[in-house]
Parts: C-alpha cells; sequence; structure tokens
C-alpha cells in the first residue's frame, strides 16, 4: 500500500496545486517576454571577395596559325619584353622571303626607268629625239617607280606579319589565365592569355541589388585576408556593374584597395565589411518572431488586460539570432520572446521571470 501512495502522491499534489491556482482565477499559459526599446542600429554587410589587377588585358596574336611554344604559366610574372608565345612562322617567312625578291625585281625595272628616262632627257635637249618618246620614258618612270613603293609596302606588311608570329608582354605584369595550348590552331585576336598589369589592385564582390537600391550604403570596406586575418586593408567602392546576375541576383562590385600590403596577392580571397547607415529599429530576438497570414508577425503582452494579441510587423533585415523591425510595434510594449506557440487571440498569460531554462 505504500508503494502505490508513493507512486501517485507527486501527481495528486501537482492537481491539487493547479486546482488551486485556477480556483485563484490565475492563467496557466507561461511565457517569458521583452520590453520593446528603439536602437540605433548600425548593420554590417560582410563577404568574401577576391584580390584583382586593376587593368588587365588579353593577349593574343594578331594573325592566325597554329602555335608552336607557349613559354609561360598562368601565375608566372614577366618583364617588359617577354616573349610569352610564338606561332609556327614557316608560311611568314616565305612570304617576306617572295616579298623580298619583288622588291629587288622592282628595284632593277625602276633603276631602268631611271636610266631610261635620263637618257631621252638629254637627247631631248640636243634635238636628237621627239618629245613623244622623252613623254613615254616619263611615264615608264612613274609607273616603275609606283611599283616599287607598292612592292616595298608588301614587304614591309610581310616583315610585320613575321613579328606577328610572337606575343610580347607590352610591360611588366602577371599572366592570370591561359587560354590554349601548343599545337592548337589560333585565330586573328583569338585570346591566348590573360595578363594584369603590375600596381594598383581592386577587391571584386557580388553584392546584393538589395544593397544598393534599398540603403545609402558608404562602401568605405574594410579588408582582411581569408587565410591571415592580421593581414589588413581598406578599400572604396569604384565602380558597380550595371547589369544584375540574372541567376545570383547580385552586382559586380570593384573597391579599389588603398595602399594594398604585398601579402595582398592576385587572386588572394578576402573578406570584406562595410558598415550600413544607422537607422532607428527595434531589435528583437528570433524567437519572438511568429507568423499570420503569411506575414511576419509577434504576440504584444497587454499589461491591463493580462492577455496577447497577435500583431504584423515590417522587417527591416534578419540577422543571425535577431531581427529588426520598422514598424508595426511601439517603445514600451511587451512583446513575448518564449511560449508563444502556444498563444491565440485574447489568451490570459503569466509572464516569467529570470532567464530562460
Amino acid at each position: 500500500m505504500s508503494y502505490v501512495t508513493n507512486i501517485f502522491l507527486p501527481t495528486i499534489l501537482s492537481l491539487t496545486l493547479l486546482s488551486g491556482t485556477q480556483a485563484l482565477g490565475k492563467p496557466l499559459t507561461l511565457v517569458r517576454a521583452t520590453t520593446v526599446t528603439r536602437e540605433d542600429y548600425a548593420a554590417a554587410i560582410t563577404l568574401t571577395g577576391e584580390v584583382v589587377a586593376r587593368h588587365s588585358l588579353n593577349l593574343s596574336f594578331r594573325i592566325g596559325g597554329q602555335i608552336s611554344e607557349i613559354l609561360v604559366d598562368a601565375g608566372d610574372h614577366v618583364e617588359a619584353g617577354t616573349v610569352l608565345a610564338r606561332l609556327d612562322p614557316q608560311l611568314q617567312k616565305a612570304d617576306l622571303a617572295a616579298a623580298e625578291a619583288s622588291v629587288e625585281a622592282a628595284k632593277s625595272q625602276l633603276l631602268l626607268a631611271q636610266s631610261e628616262f635620263e637618257r631621252n632627257k638629254d637627247l631631248l635637249d640636243q634635238g636628237f629625239t621627239t618629245r613623244a618618246i622623252f613623254d613615254r620614258s616619263e611615264v615608264a618612270l612613274a609607273s616603275a617607280t609606283g611599283d616599287f613603293e607598292a612592292i616595298s609596302a608588301q614587304l614591309e606588311l610581310a616583315q610585320n606579319a613575321l613579328g606577328f608570329t610572337q606575343i610580347i608582354a607590352p610591360e611588366a605584369g602577371t599572366v592570370t589565365q591561359k587560354f590554349t595550348e601548343e599545337g592548337q590552331i589560333t585565330q586573328v585576336a583569338q585570346p591566348v592569355f590573360t595578363f594584369a598589369r603590375n600596381g594598383a589592385r581592386d577587391a571584386v564582390f557580388d553584392v546584393y541589388e538589395a544593397v544598393f537600391f534599398q540603403q545609402n550604403v558608404n562602401f568605405t570596406v574594410e579588408l582582411s585576408l581569408v587565410e591571415n586575418p592580421e593581414a589588413k586593408s581598406s578599400c572604396i567602392l569604384r565602380e558597380v556593374s550595371p547589369v544584375i546576375n540574372p541567376y545570383t541576383g547580385t552586382v559586380h562590385v570593384k573597391c579599389g584597395i588603398m595602399n594594398p600590403p604585398s601579402s595582398f596577392t592576385l587572386a588572394s580571397v578576402v573578406s570584406g565589411t562595410a558598415l550600413l547607415p544607422e537607422k532607428s529599429l527595434f531589435v528583437l530576438p528570433w524567437e519572438a518572431m511568429t507568423s499570420y497570414d503569411g506575414n511576419p508577425a509577434v504576440w504584444v503582452y497587454d499589461k491591463n488586460t493580462g492577455t496577447v494579441s497577435i500583431r504584423t510587423i515590417d522587417v527591416e533585415q534578419y540577422e543571425t539570432g535577431k531581427i529588426l523591425v520598422r514598424t508595426g510595434i511601439s517603445e514600451g510594449e511587451i512583446v513575448i520572446t518564449e511560449g508563444a506557440k502556444f498563444l491565440r487571440e485574447e489568451m490570459a498569460v503569466t509572464i516569467l521571470e529570470g532567464a530562460a531554462k
């Protein structure tokens, strides 16, 4: 008998306490709450980006052909005048030889025409030839001169074409990309390398477009290397792409790095943090938020009646562990933070004091 009593005694006591509470008219639903206060809140945006050269260009051959040599790889630093790649020059060498031979033939014809013209001029002055013969020699000289100049121009083109079988670094910099391999056929102006010039550096980020259209952002961004957070710098907004990425909804943004340290090498991954302007908002823990008719809402406690009612809110921003509210609640009101899932409209509740357990 004592064994049964030990089992049921705690239950009986609990029921007795609950009955006593109901008899006193006190509600049984226990919740925790917070008093709403308005705060000047400055949210921060932190994104991961990449260090790139401010000035870069694609390098390509100015003629088509088969690539015989590629002398650098992506990541190589080169000095001005360094040969980066070569085409097979056999065709250009043959064209150059033919152009040189044509120039020699045209030069011989020009010398012959000049000699004929000078001889006929002397004969005309002495009266030993006719004006018609002299005129024909003058025309022949003009024609030979034109032919020589045209063929000389062809020779210059052939010499240039032979020079175009090489890609030469225009200045000191770094090869950041390589698009082809030896043996491939390349077309005129087809990119072979991407070349980054030495000098200024940018940090590039993909930023959600809402940051630009809903916030007046001061884009002085604090930077740190992901692999070495102690390496820090800052950058200023320099360029915003006018096109939104249709897949990610982001905008490509370039920030000019001010006095980048040597550790900020090309392709380094950096973390950038920008502060949004301060706004006067209500900051609530995320546990306070519920939903009403598909809209964000909170339960508000009425101190006069001891009951709760649901209230839709206008959320400015969601952050880890908290929500930032623009409108829907007022300063000094009490918002339920724990126990909201058990509530209904006009329900009487008891607010617990102290921290949650």
